[in-house]
């Protein structure tokens, strides 16, 4: 991949982002997600929306529902018990300050810092990363919120609509996965909170290079996909 494709392909994924951001925002916008365009240099644009009520906080999730996640991650019950042993650990209010040792912040600002968590390898974190927040406050994810994948994985029973609007206001990951015309791919990720408490009509938290995972979703011969924007 040259440095001007993954330059224009980057450019495009930030596009997407930013789309998607007016969509969710548009209350006479028909559009839902997931969603499938092409954009306008012909790169084929695949938009995720995922909400953060349906993800397991780090903060705020209870003990049982962290070991049910990271033991459903890890498939090792003894190994995600410590995991989830080490989360509350981590996130427990700091000692009292003085001197020799100064005030340290208590819990997660991000997800990022999962990483810093024993027992936590890169694949566990990685594979962690799109299913955790620390912006729901809730002590388990919101299961018509989840994604079929994190269902899955928690064993909820409650379904999912395939298609969904997020609810506003609240926060949310958007992906966008871009295929350029010579195959390549580039994928973004965009922590956003919509109707903060700051007035704004949205804060972008977080901008995040995600994984290629798998490959781009397959399209049907002859389908023709509409322009994501109107020039």
């Amino acid at each position: 991949m040259t440095d001007g494709i993954v330059a224009s392909t980057a450019a495009a994924a930030e596009s997407a982002v930013n789309l998607a951001i007016a969509i969710i925002l548009d209350p006479t916008s028909g559009a839902s997600f997931p969603l499938r365009c092409r954009m306008p240099q012909g790169e084929l644009l695949d938009i995720a929306v995922e909400e953060e009520i349906g993800k397991v906080d780090l903060n705020a999730a209870s003990s049982s529902t962290l070991e049910r996640f990271f033991v459903g991650l890890t498939r090792d019950k003894a190994l995600g018990s410590r995991i989830a042993q080490n989360v509350v650990g981590f996130r427990k209010p700091p000692q009292a300050a003085n001197a020799k040792n100064p005030a340290k912040s208590s819990g997660f600002s991000t997800v990022m810092e999962l990483d810093q968590i024993e027992n936590v390898s890169p694949s566990i974190f990685r594979a962690a990363a799109r299913y955790t927040t620390v912006l729901s406050g809730r002590e388990q994810p919101a299961p018509e919120a989840a994604t079929a994948a994190l269902r899955s994985l928690m064993n909820f029973d409650s379904g999912r609509p395939e298609r969904r609007r997020p609810t506003l206001p609240g926060s949310l990951t958007i992906r966008a996965d871009v295929s350029a015309p010579d195959g390549s791919r580039y994928i973004r990720e965009a922590l956003v909170s919509l109707g903060a408490a700051s007035g704004q009509l949205y804060v972008v938290r977080e901008w995040r290079r995600g994984d290629i995972v798998g490959e781009p979703v397959k399209r049907s011969n002859g389908e023709t996909l509409q322009a994501c924007f109107k020039l």
